[in-house]
């Protein structure tokens, strides 16, 4: 149900408050435009889904709204920050800075997966590369960057420290199938994990797809026709019982996704594998 016309929200977000208290990273002498308009130009532009273009239609009165300064006393003109500002602030900025702000109060599951800041490349110096923690409907909870000459995993124990895990459960792909992740997720974390598994952990790999899956039975399937296909997707869980060393780990997950184009009526199928601490 949505709320009617002019009634304000149960739990309004202070967002611009709690800009306005962020640690501003820049020299107080090179200060044209506050940090929090920047971040707010910043986030509206992503949404517009034109970071480049968005501030030279963005009308006044909109401008007034994000703070920006006025140019012409006169006139009352405003100018939003250039794209150069707004690159050099953002990466000035500490990660988990800005998903604190987002960060829901409980975590019923998260998903881990590194992302390349595109665009953030100089000519000394290589691009961003950004460890964050979402939720399923993809709300940012904490992140990390990844330090130069370091990976991942070595980001992964930092970035999930920020957090309570107790009770949460914990995904992850391919390359954080580790059993030190997974031992630090259950002992330490009191979390449970989903991991995927690929050939990069090999042993563990075969022993996944050397089980009985013709005689598990199939827990879900999923149909869905687009774009001039159809996916079909089946998922089956097989109960471990101690035949892997992986730490903690109780269950095996196998998903087979089968595509079939309905133009060259040519099929396709691909099988996935994880492990899991989950018991039920």
């Amino acid at each position: 149900m949505h709320p009617q016309a002019g009634t304000p929200c149960a739990n309004p977000v202070d967002l611009l408050g709690k800009l306005t208290r962020r640690d501003d990273p820049r020299s107080p002498r090179c200060r044209c435009h506050g940090l929090a308009s920047i971040l707010l130009r910043a986030l509206a532009a992503m949404l517009a889904g034109a970071i480049g273009r968005w501030a030279d239609a963005a009308p006044q009165h909109t401008l007034t709204r994000l703070g920006c300064r006025i140019t012409c006393p006169a006139l009352g003109a405003r100018t939003t920050p250039s794209p150069a500002t707004l690159r050099r602030v953002l990466l000035a900025l500490a990660p988990d800075a800005l998903a604190a702000l987002t960060r829901p109060d409980t975590l019923p599951a998260v998903a881990v997966g590194g992302k390349t800041l595109r665009g953030s490349a100089t000519p000394t110096d290589p691009a961003v590369h950004l460890l964050p923690v979402l939720t399923l409907d993809r709300r940012l909870v904490s992140q990390v960057r990844v330090p130069e000459g370091t990976s991942e995993i070595d980001a992964l124990a930092i970035v999930l420290d920020k957090l309570d895990l107790a009770g949460v459960v914990v995904t992850a792909d391919a390359l954080h199938t580790q059993t030190d992740t997974a031992t630090h997720l259950v002992d330490e974390g009191q979390a449970d994990y989903v991991l995927t598994v690929k050939r990069n952990q090999k042993a563990l790999f075969d022993q996944l797809k050397a089980l009985p899956w013709a005689q598990a039975p199939t827990l879900d399937a999923t149909r869905h026709r687009g774009q001039g296909r159809v996916e079909t997707r089946t998922v089956k869980v097989i109960d471990l019982g101690g035949r892997t060393a992986f730490p903690h780990a109780a269950q095996a997950e196998r998903v087979r996704r089968h595509v079939r184009d309905l133009r060259t009526k040519k099929t396709s199928w691909t099988v996935a594998y994880a492990v899991t601490s989950l018991v039920s």
